[in-house]
């Protein structure tokens, strides 16, 4: 989907906040450069987030999302799962790295254990 926005770059981290603003969740003010991002919430808040919080404020969103609407918030999750190699938890569709057992979030179990060597 997003195969040539490497994780991290300021493209990539901008997509993700225009994904969110294109399902309505947030205002995105492109004009503050490559050091903060500037947002406004759909209740008027405004935030400046860091290149490191960008990111997890998305994943956030992705969670609150799915946990109000009880559905995923396709296009930022999708984007967030292909540019960080992460899966996105069954239960609560909230990305978490791949190598991890339990969600971050709501705890559910993300790998089966391995089968015993025989």
């Amino acid at each position: 989907m997003f195969p040539l926005l490497e994780r991290g770059t300021h493209a990539y981290l901008s997509t993700l906040l225009r994904l969110a603003q294109q399902e309505g969740l947030l205002t995105f003010h492109e004009d503050q450069g490559r050091d903060v991002y500037r947002i406004t919430t759909r209740a008027g808040r405004t935030l400046t987030l860091t290149p490191d919080q960008v990111v997890p404020f998305c994943e956030g969103l992705c969670a609150a999302h799915a946990a109000l609407a009880d559905e995923p918030l396709g296009t930022v999750a999708r984007a967030i799962d292909e540019g960080l190699g992460t899966v996105s938890c069954s239960a609560c569709r909230a990305p978490n790295p791949k190598h991890a057992l339990r969600c971050r979030i709501c705890g559910q179990r993300l790998l089966d254990e391995l089968p015993p060597e025989t």
